[in-house]
């Protein structure tokens, strides 16, 4: 019950609310009571970011990794953990044996 709503699946719940139920159901994982899983504003994703690399000014920065032949996940793992953007878009090391 939502609301002084009876809903017989979350699904439903989140259709009447008009959210993803799939975010629901994250939101509920996450511990959040229905209410709050049902009614909170879904977050606006952030819009692509100009960004420059190596003095070349990309779109985003999804584009300035694929430039340097990099995955965006790798670029944006690296920026989360706190690297600094030059520094996020150095390749790839490459893994090298060592010898026994």
């Amino acid at each position: 019950m939502v609301d002084g709503k009876r809903y017989e699946t979350v699904r439903e719940a989140a259709k009447a609310f008009d959210i993803p139920y799939r975010t629901v159901y994250t939101r509920i994982d996450l511990g959040w009571d229905i209410l709050r899983a049902l009614t909170e504003p879904i977050r606006e994703q952030p819009t692509n970011t100009p960004v420059t690399v190596n003095g070349k000014r990309f779109d985003s920065i999804a584009d300035a990794a694929k430039e340097n032949d990099l995955e965006p996940g790798t670029v944006y793992a690296r920026l989360r953990k706190g690297v600094p953007l030059e520094k996020a878009f150095a390749p790839k090391r490459k893994w090298v044996p060592k010898d026994k």
